[in-house]
């Protein structure tokens, strides 16, 4: 994985010389703001997203950032049970916040302090 560097953090997770997923966040003030999240679907369900979230996380901690955010549309049922497992909760709504298509996004918050 690559590390996290100044305000901004972009880690990379490799399986075979091959990415597996990304993830992209950023220090938002006292927040932290997960902007891009990724993983290839054959290697989902194997800790790749996990791990990616839990050392973003981490480096959200070393800031002392009080909380983590993001946007996920609502039609990604996958993706809202794997962040309400890592401890998300539903904390807004954005009305047609998605294009191509259309579609509201949930905004989901993780308390960190």
């Amino acid at each position: 994985m690559n590390a996290a560097q100044g305000d901004m953090a972009g880690l990379v997770a490799e399986e075979n010389g091959e990415v597996a997923g990304f993830l992209i966040a950023r220090r938002l003030a006292n927040d932290l703001e997960i902007l891009n999240f990724a993983v290839r679907p054959g290697a989902r369900r194997f800790g790749v997203g996990r791990s990616l979230l839990q050392e973003t996380l981490a480096w959200g901690a070393a800031f002392q950032a009080e909380k983590a955010f993001l946007e996920v549309r609502m039609s990604n049922l996958a993706a809202l049970r794997f962040y309400e497992r890592n401890g998300f909760e539903v904390t807004g709504r954005r009305p047609r916040y998605y294009s191509s298509p259309a579609e509201d996004a949930l905004v989901l918050t993780a308390v960190l302090a």
